[in-house]
């Protein structure tokens, strides 16, 4: 949050393509990303050309429901 506030979003998406290319070149390499990273630049393509790719879809109701405490 701290990046983000500071820089700015287009600052925080190069930084994080950047990051996302130099991590791809690593062989048997678990990357987990937010929502956004898939949505910018050519990461999409990155991701696809450099392994395998999950999308998890939830309901918002259902990602509501695992942030309540019990």
């Amino acid at each position: 949050p701290d990046f983000f506030s500071k820089y700015g979003e287009n600052a925080f998406r190069e930084l994080e393509q950047k990051l996302l290319a130099d991590f791809s070149k690593i062989p048997d390499i678990v990357i987990s990303t937010g929502g956004g990273m898939p949505c910018f630049f050519d990461n999409m393509d990155i991701m696809n050309q450099t392994g395998f790719t999950v999308y998890l879809k939830a309901t918002p109701e259902f990602l509501i429901s695992r942030n309540e405490i019990s």
